[in-house]
């Protein structure tokens, strides 16, 4: 597994975790939108509220049966019994030890699988424990991840893990990133890793090649069954860059930036105004939008992607969400060098306003040479584009409600 496919797995893993995070204030609008809520103080028994339930504690007990997919959330769900169609959970504590004979889908802090998964297992959480007979593939996300020596998985096993331990059988290949990683069990056909350290005790057995790339060779035991090839690859390192050359990269990097505060200023002023106006005279608000924002869009799209009513409500809600994002994204760097570039031309003015290509020369300058600083540049960019897309929330929000018929930011 490469690291930009393990980027776009962590940024997937986020988007859930978000969710995960937010159950506790979300399950009023769980209710509103046809996901039952339950009390924080009430066990609840999903076996009997149609496959749906979210709540403190949701509980599918042994000898209960869904005959439907199943879609539960609360900060404990545990699942005993059966689930004739898939299984998605979402929580704090996550245990299915029932069968489930469709797909399973789990997120939380920690989530552990025991019995058996008809199809596939698609699994992110803090710490993850399988043990299962799972008949399709499996595929997890964790920090610390483990499949014990019960574990039979039918097909294919795709993980990323900082500590990962396979102790059970894999029927097909093994792909697999992360940082340490020790095969205790049989992989049926390639082991595949990318990580910092490989280790195949005397117990494994490889039924295919094992493709190590790393930054030392894997550790493979006397013992160990390996019939295919064993083959390294040691990580890639950037080539010693000469100081004159990163000089010039540098220079041209500020000269790129300052002429793309320039055509801002010159060609879109009025939008560029607007918006480092808000971040300046709104700059709390704007924050706390862009932080509630990120948090808040991934929780609902989530839940009206369950709730199949509410699919076209997501994409749109989606598509409109995204767009402003990918506009913070890009842009927040050269709207904060004009903030500041603003701020400081007007305090040397005595409080008149300065003419924004002025500003966006002098701000460009400033925040390039400050955030050359790596601990800096780390702030200026979370910080930055939080308030960025704060401020453009808010500018579309001020903007909508001054449309005719509608009412202005002036008259609120």
């Amino acid at each position: 597994m490469n690291r930009k496919a393990l980027a776009v797995f962590g940024l997937a893993f986020c988007v859930v975790v978000a969710f995960v995070v937010c159950l506790g204030v979300c399950q009023p609008g769980l209710a509103l939108l046809g996901l039952r809520s339950f009390g924080p103080a009430e066990g609840v028994s999903a076996a009997s509220t149609a496959g749906s339930a979210a709540g403190d504690s949701v509980v599918v007990g042994a000898g209960e049966t869904i005959d439907d997919d199943a879609f539960l959330a609360g900060r404990s769900v545990t699942v005993k019994g059966t689930v004739t169609g898939d299984l998605v959970a979402a929580g704090d504590n996550v245990v299915a030890d029932g069968d489930v004979r469709g797909d399973a889908l789990l997120a939380g802090r920690s989530v552990t699988v025991r019995n058996t998964v008809g199809g596939d297992a698609r699994l992110a959480a803090q710490d993850i424990t399988v043990g299962a007979q799972i008949d399709g593939n499996l595929m997890f996300f964790a920090q610390t991840g483990s499949i014990s020596a019960s574990t039979h998985v039918g097909r294919n096993l795709t993980a990323a893990c900082q500590t990962l331990d396979i102790d059970g059988a894999v029927a097909g290949k093994a792909r697999v990133g992360g940082g340490v990683v020790t095969v205790n069990g049989k992989v049926g056909k390639d082991l595949i890793v990318e990580a910092s350290n490989l280790i195949i005790t005397d117990s494994a057995e490889i039924g295919g090649d094992v493709r190590f790339t790393g930054e030392r060779p894997a550790e493979i035991a006397p013992g160990a069954k390996i019939h295919g090839e064993v083959r390294f690859t040691p990580l890639p390192t950037a080539p010693a860059v000469p100081p004159a050359r990163r000089a010039l990269q540098v220079i041209l990097n500020l000269i790129k930036f300052v002429v793309l505060g320039a055509l801002l200023a010159l060609f879109a002023a009025k939008g560029v105004r607007t918006i480092t106006d808000v971040m300046a005279e709104r700059a709390l608000a704007s924050f706390g939008v862009g932080v509630v924002s990120v948090i808040a869009v991934p929780v609902v799209l989530v839940i009206l992607g369950v709730v199949i009513v509410g699919a076209s409500a997501a994409w749109v809600l989606g598509a409109a969400f995204t767009s402003v994002g990918i506009v913070a994204l890009f842009a927040f760097k050269v709207l904060v060098a004009v903030l500041v570039g603003r701020l400081i031309l007007k305090r040397a003015r005595k409080g008149q306003e300065p003419p924004l290509l002025h500003a966006a020369l002098l701000g460009t300058v400033i925040v390039f040479v400050v955030t050359l600083v790596p601990v800096i540049d780390f702030a200026v960019a979370v910080l930055g584009a939080l308030l960025t897309l704060g401020a453009l929330l808010i500018a579309l929000k001020d903007s909508v409600l001054s449309w005719p018929g509608g009412r202005g930011p002036a008259q609120a």
